[in-house]
Order: structure tokens, then sequence, then C-alpha cells
């Protein structure tokens, strides 16, 4: 029975690979609203945060969104994008993370959240979270902060594009839109790789062991 114990807690720490700890990459829902970038299908708003040494999967996005006197039909996506473009500015799509329509807005400031997301991003990288229109019909509004306070906001750059992203203004720091971006890491701390080995390894003795009595026990030998 303990070769099947061994066995079923091997098991165990295998599938705990895929559990950790959601962390927020950027979190500046708890500043205070200061105003309210315009986003329409031609303007474009991107913020920019940094993943650490970890390669991480985001999880969990929320956006302080608005639809000014609920006036705008139509889509407006989110998405993902490196920070290879000119001078670090948004350059390649990474994952369009949800299409909304407008409607599904406030007509005031208010979290717009999605989650049950499974974007998988580099370690050590810099990426920006882009706000757009897709089929808009008139304006969405996205709030900045007053301040620049908040988990990770210190890596946080904003930049705007009026031509549908084709190209970018040069990145600011400061005052950039309220938003959260939470992940979990994609892979398991080495402690855990050290963990699962020695598990393993002791996994591989038992069964030797258990192996080498049948043999002697064999009445034919």
């Amino acid at each position: 029975m303990r070769i099947y114990s061994m066995i079923a807690a091997v098991g165990i720490m295998l599938a705990s690979f895929h559990m950790a700890k959601a962390v927020d990459l950027v979190n500046l829902l708890g500043s205070s609203d200061d105003g309210a970038n315009t986003v329409n299908n031609s303007n474009w708003i991107a913020n920019s945060f940094t993943t650490t040494a970890t390669e991480y999967m985001i999880t969990d996005v929320v956006l302080r969104l608005i639809n000014p006197s609920n006036l705008a039909t139509g889509d407006f996506q989110v998405a993902i994008y490196t920070a290879t473009g000119a001078a670090g500015r948004p350059g390649t799509l990474v994952s369009t993370i949800s299409t909304n329509s407008a409607t599904s807005l406030a007509s005031s400031a208010s979290d717009f959240a999605i989650s049950g997301l499974t974007t998988t991003l580099e370690a050590s990288k810099k990426y920006f979270l882009v706000l757009k229109g897709l089929t808009l019909d008139n304006n969405i509004s996205w709030s900045f902060a007053n301040t620049a306070t908040g988990i990770g906001a210190t890596t946080s750059s904003f930049s705007s594009s009026t031509n549908s992203g084709t190209s970018w203004a040069a990145t600011q720091l400061g005052m950039p839109d309220t938003y959260k971006v939470t992940a979990t890491a994609a892979v398991p701390e080495p402690s855990t790789f050290a963990l699962a080995a020695l598990a393993s390894g002791a996994l591989a003795l038992a069964g030797r062991r258990k192996a080498a009595g049948l043999i002697l026990s064999d009445p034919q030998s």
C-alpha cells in the first residue's frame, strides 16, 4: 500500500504545477479618476505593464470604462500587444482577449471585468493593454488616474494612436489609465521541480526494492 500512497502523492504534486497564486502585474483601481481618454474606431489607447522573471498567464483584466450618455453602440476590443514598436511603443498583437458591445458599458465610470483568460506572456517583458474601437458609432472613454501610485504602476506608460494602430505616439509616464492585470505563474517554481524530482526518485527506489523482494521470495528461484 505504501507504494500506491507515494504514487498518489507524486500525482498530487504534479497536478499542483498548474496551480499558482494570482498576482497583480499592475493595479491602479485604487486611484481616483482625474478624467478620461476618448476611444473610437481610429483613436486607440494603450497602457503598459511588465512581467517579472517568471512566465505568466493572464487570467483577469479590469478597465474603468464609460459609455458617455449611453450614446455609443457597436463593438470595442481589448487586446494585448508587445512593446516591440519604435522606441518601446505597441508592436505586435499577442492576443485579442475580449470583444464586447458598447451597450454593456455604464454611462459613468465603472469597472469592466474580463475573466477566464489564458494568455501566456514571456518573463521580464513589457506589454501593452490596448483598448480599441471596432465598429463603434460613437466614442467610449477610458478613465485615467490622478496619480501613478498602485502595484506595478511605476512601470506603466501610456500611448495613443489616431490611425487604428498604424502608428503610436511616444510613450508617457504618469497619469495612466485606470486598470488592473492579474496573472498566475505559468510554470512552477524551481523548488516545486525539486520536490517533484525527490518524490519521483523515492518512488523509483521503492519500486526497485519491491521488485527485489518479489524475486527473493520466488519459489522457482
